[in-house]
């Protein structure tokens, strides 16, 4: 069962929230986020297909600098972890410094590899149910 929760808040606009490990969390005193703030990202079915296509363009480019067949390449389907981790990449790891928990400059490597690792299996859940949902949409 995941920790995170995502609502449909547009058309084709969904809210990720972290609040089940915003409001129990330790550290919420020193972090931007807590109990009347939590965590909570948007992303669009618009923004996922945007990282896709932008994906598959970078890999049909390398193929197509390395001389191989570019059929082959675009026929490739990029896979959900790869576009999820490009999301990651933008809306959480970005935002380390407002997000206490996870900045090892406040807390041991250790404790943030496994609050990393927590939220980014829970995120990846997450984040393919609202790829198969955009799926309908497009």
């Amino acid at each position: 069962m995941t920790k995170l929760g995502f609502s449909l808040t547009g058309l084709s606009e969904y809210t990720i929230s972290f609040e089940n490990y915003c409001t129990p969390c330790q550290w919420r005193a020193h972090c931007k986020f807590g109990r009347k703030k939590p965590l909570e990202i948007e992303i669009s079915c618009k923004e996922l297909k945007y990282i896709e296509e932008e994906l598959q363009f970078q890999l049909v480019s390398k193929v197509q600098k390395e001389g191989g067949d570019i059929e082959k390449a675009t026929g490739k389907k990029i896979p959900a972890s790869k576009i999820l981790s490009e999301v990651w990449q933008k809306k959480i790891k970005t935002r380390k410094d407002e997000i206490y928990c996870l900045n090892t400059n406040h807390l041991d490597l250790i404790l943030v590899s496994n609050r990393s690792k927590d939220w980014w299996s829970d995120f990846a859940k997450v984040g393919k149910e609202i790829m198969e949902e955009c799926t309908k949409i497009f």
